[in-house]
């Protein structure tokens, strides 16, 4: 039984149509399709080949690693206004070498160009649990910690930290701003782990759907 391995995640991400990489290795489309589903063997030879190629490792090739899916853009405006929108189903997928648990997901920034103070965030990529979103409910990991969550009846996102109220409302705190919003009744909360301000020199691609 061959291993699972990364071609087709790799071809993807280059740019490169099946049949343009098989041109360039000297084989056909159906022996590259047949060594992606793991009907023939794909040696550290034929990875090699593929590496060079593709302009990657061969590691990226011969190894699975699981893309994170992106489900929220946000936006930071000129004047300073953050509109952060989640979607149901993904926006795109991002591709690490590094290992990142599959279990969370990503929020995607841009900056207004007139912003000079947030232009580090632009192109930035944020890291949350992904559990809330999907299963709907607000992460105990969220109380007086900073987090991204979803009023119900809405697609906007509400970011800052979170404060239990009576009756399973919450009060959010912009710390930024010093905005505070009192009895909200939120569809879910998830606690934001992490934050990569240049994902490419991290060796990440995003590939959008």
């Amino acid at each position: 039984m061959n291993m699972a391995n990364n071609l087709e995640e790799r071809i993807k991400i280059s740019g490169m149509s099946k049949k343009e990489v098989a041109a360039a290795n000297g084989v056909t489309p159906e022996t590259i399709s047949r060594q992606i589903h793991g009907k023939v063997e794909l040696s550290i030879k034929d990875a090699e080949k593929y590496a060079v190629i593709l302009e990657c490792t061969v590691q990226k090739i011969l190894f699975v690693t699981e893309p994170m899916p992106i489900v929220c853009k946000a936006h930071i405006h000129a004047d300073e206004r953050h509109e952060r929108t989640y979607t149901a189903s993904e926006i795109g997928l991002i591709y690490s070498h590094d290992y990142y648990d599959n279990e969370n997901c990503a929020v995607y920034y841009t900056v207004d160009k007139k912003h000079p103070e947030y232009g580090l965030w632009h192109g930035a990529i944020a890291f949350m649990r992904r559990k809330p979103i999907e299963q709907n409910y607000v992460d105990k990991d969220c109380t007086q910690k900073f987090c991204l969550a979803k009023v119900v009846g809405s697609d906007l996102l509400l970011g800052g930290v979170l404060y239990p109220e009576p009756e399973q409302l919450y009060t959010i705190h912009d710390i930024r701003n010093d905005n505070v919003q009192k009895s909200l009744n939120l569809e879910w909360a998830t606690p934001i782990l992490a934050s990569t301000f240049r994902p490419g020199i991290r060796g990440m691609q995003i590939v959008w759907s």
